[in-house]
């Protein structure tokens, strides 16, 4: 009779989409061990960067420390690994010991992630749980859409499993130097972790250069802004939205990690909330006006006077944070 084991108390995390697939994941495997997340939200610092003059406004992560380092001094010890001669048996392994598994893979193998599943080739990253030698079949936590805040519970059987961490997407990060297999378990001994919004507040006054040469650039594609709407190239109207999408998407995660930091009552926080707000309607706006078929010169405008709000607000938040002190 085949064994079976699972790892209980792992739960999917759908608080929020940070980054990339690895970081939703790496936040159960915190939750489980019981470390604040808000240490990883913390170590990176957003800032805007125009990347051209034609459009090209993106949001950067400016990350300070390594993230293993973090989890290392949280009580969690990180096993990295390029590649596995035993796949199976390496997780199946780990599992009985309690140590969880985030696995590199392509997503077109992945039959739980119904959008890009024989569909769509994609670097991704999945979290196995637990496993049935029985029916040979995996318990992984994964989106059910790519790139939207579906994380659930699901299965994958060991052959569907392997196709898709042997793909060449994944064999081409391992010929890289990157590693594709990630084991998590629990240490002792660790000293405190400084308190997060100290940590946050430094780590933001040590970018503060960065953080501002970002406002100049994004004050400098609101400039630009007008012109762009008016551009004859086809594809500025979608980078335009792309650019708008990723900016709000970035205010949800900084609001989230405001709140967490300073709690949802906090002055700080509910200016931020106005500055997300702020985003979201420049976004649902241009949104409409890049899909409308009749194009109201209007909405530009008013478009453009929601950014000008927007960056003022923006400096106003930027500069309590970085005067902020402790009553």
């Amino acid at each position: 009779m085949g064994k079976v084991c699972e790892i209980q108390g792992i739960e999917p995390f759908n608080e929020v989409f940070y980054k990339d697939c690895y970081f939703n994941s790496l936040f159960s495997v915190m939750n489980y061990f019981q470390l604040d997340i808000s240490y990883v939200l913390i170590n990176d610092i957003f800032h805007y960067e125009l990347l051209n003059q034609a459009s090209g406004l993106r949001v950067r992560y400016q990350e300070i420390r390594s993230v293993n380092e973090i989890l290392e001094e949280g009580s969690i010890r990180v096993e990295c690994q390029l590649y596995s001669n035993n796949i199976i048996e390496d997780i199946k392994n780990a599992i009985c010991q309690n140590i969880p598994v985030i696995l590199a893979v392509d997503g077109f193998y992945c039959p739980n992630i119904i959008d890009i599943y024989q569909k769509k080739h994609i670097l991704h990253t999945l979290l196995i749980v637990g496993f049935d030698d029985t029916k040979k079949i995996f318990s992984i936590i994964d989106l059910e859409v790519l790139n939207n805040l579906t994380y659930k519970k699901f299965i994958i059987s060991y052959e569907q499993l392997i196709r898709a961490h042997r793909a060449d997407l994944v064999v081409l990060n391992q010929e890289k130097g990157e590693n594709t297999i990630f084991f998590y378990s629990e240490t002792t001994g660790s000293c405190p972790l400084p308190e997060v919004r100290f940590i946050y507040l430094n780590n933001l006054r040590l970018q503060e250069n960065i953080v501002w040469k970002g406002m100049e650039d994004l004050k400098k594609f609101i400039q630009n802004y007008k012109s762009l709407c008016y551009s004859e190239k086809s594809y500025v109207s979608k980078e335009l939205l792309d650019c708008f999408v990723e900016v709000f998407n970035s205010k949800k995660v900084e609001l989230y990690r405001l709140q967490r930091i300073f709690g949802t009552d906090h002055q700080l926080t509910i200016a931020y909330q106005q500055l997300q707000e702020k985003w979201k309607h420049i976004m649902t706006q241009y949104g409409l006006y890049h899909y409308s078929s009749k194009k109201q010169e209007s909405v530009i405008f008013q478009i453009s006077a929601c950014l000008r709000e927007a960056v003022q607000l923006e400096k106003k938040v930027l500069s309590k944070l970085l005067l902020y002190e402790e009553k």
